[in-house]
């Protein structure tokens, strides 16, 4: 198993009923922290930090454990400007689950991207990378083990069972309190959003301590090939955190980077999509299901594209491709009109595709 290079195929949908929608965020973590490790953060559900005064006042409260400060100031450490820290009531009369206490961190609120779990125990990881792959929204799961196994034997079991799922990618470190996830999520997104810039996911990262005992060169090598990120000096790099072929990658193999791209291009279409009917709604007017609703959305499509080369998501010198698809029988019962796009990534050989609805309310 190493990198290569993807086929990433997207579809989405917007209805003429679209409601306005707030711009997504992509440059956000949240930290789910056991409460029994003592975070409690005085009985609210998540709380936002914007600085390492708020965690610090908060830890000398006794509302965060050590491990959630030491994750968070490791963050901020890395340049991040905020990071949300939910708590797992484990120990709840009806005990909660990274799965549950998730669901109900996004009832209020919807402002973050990344998610980190406290827990280095396998299970805890597949069961909740399994969640983060049927979650309501696109979200990825930065995960952390020690097991040496990852450095002897591939990927023993149970992350073995996750290897197929799109959603979730892993890092190694001996010590199970170094916050090594959210410490290189947070330098890699710390300087620019994905609207302005894509940033590789491979790079250094301050603050964490070396793996001890050390690891022999063998062993990281065995873990980069399964596609596992791995801390420490990469050829003449120090500090370094990198897969397979020196890229951060997904446990599927997939470049982080294009999976981010493949998140920012879906989410905000469909936004500007559900943007563009509030528009005609006010107008007291409605996109048609003709040619000429066609040209707009291809406009649409065609401008969220520019933006994306702009930013260095996609390949200016590669094809670009949108097609408006004919209204066959099938979409004219369905009430819809679809689009097809095709794009190269900048960097990466991948090649993403999006195949897009806009239907009529039902």
């Amino acid at each position: 198993m190493s990198f290569s290079h993807s086929q990433i195929d997207i579809t989405g949908s917007v209805t003429l009923s679209a409601a306005p929608v707030a711009s997504a965020v992509f440059n956000v973590q949240l930290l789910l922290d056991d409460e029994t490790n003592g975070t409690t953060l005085d009985g609210d559900r998540f709380r936002k930090y914007t600085s390492t005064a708020q965690i610090t006042t908060d830890f000398d409260a006794g509302f965060l454990s050590s491990g959630a400060k030491t994750a968070a100031l490791s963050a901020f450490t890395n340049g991040i400007g905020a990071i949300l820290i939910g708590r797992v009531d484990t120990a709840a009369g009806t005990p909660e689950t990274y799965s549950s206490a998730l669901a109900l961190v996004e009832l209020e609120t919807q402002g973050f991207y990344y998610v980190h779990i406290d827990s280095r125990v396998s299970a805890d990881i597949v069961t909740f990378a399994t969640t983060v792959e049927s979650f309501s929204r696109r979200i990825l799961f930065a995960w952390q083990s020690a097991d040496a196994g990852l450095l002897t034997a591939g990927l023993p079991a149970p992350i073995s069972t996750i290897v197929t799922l799109t959603r979730n990618f892993g890092y190694f470190h001996t010590t199970v309190t170094e916050p090594l996830d959210v410490a290189h999520v947070a330098a890699r997104i710390s300087t620019f959003t994905p609207d302005q810039k894509s940033v590789p996911f491979n790079g250094r990262v301050n603050g964490i301590a070396d793996y001890s005992p050390e690891i022999t060169q063998a062993e990281g090598d065995l873990a980069r090939e399964n596609n596992i990120n791995v801390y420490g000096d990469f050829k003449n790099l120090t500090n370094w955190v990198a897969a397979s072929d020196g890229a951060g990658l997904m446990l599927n193999g997939v470049s982080i980077f294009i999976m981010v791209t493949a998140d920012l291009w879906y989410t905000r279409t469909t936004e500007d999509f559900a943007n563009i009917i509030v528009s005609f709604s006010a107008r007291k007017d409605k996109l048609p299901l003709n040619a000429a609703g066609q040209n707009v959305v291809v406009s649409i499509i065609e401008q969220r594209i520019s933006l994306m080369i702009a930013a260095k998501h996609f390949n200016p010198e590669e094809p670009v491709i949108v097609v408006a698809e004919e209204i066959d029988d099938p979409d004219k019962l369905a009430k819809r009109m679809r689009f097809t796009a095709e794009v190269s990534a900048l960097g990466n050989a991948s090649v993403l595709t999006f195949t897009f609805f806009v239907e009529d309310a039902i």
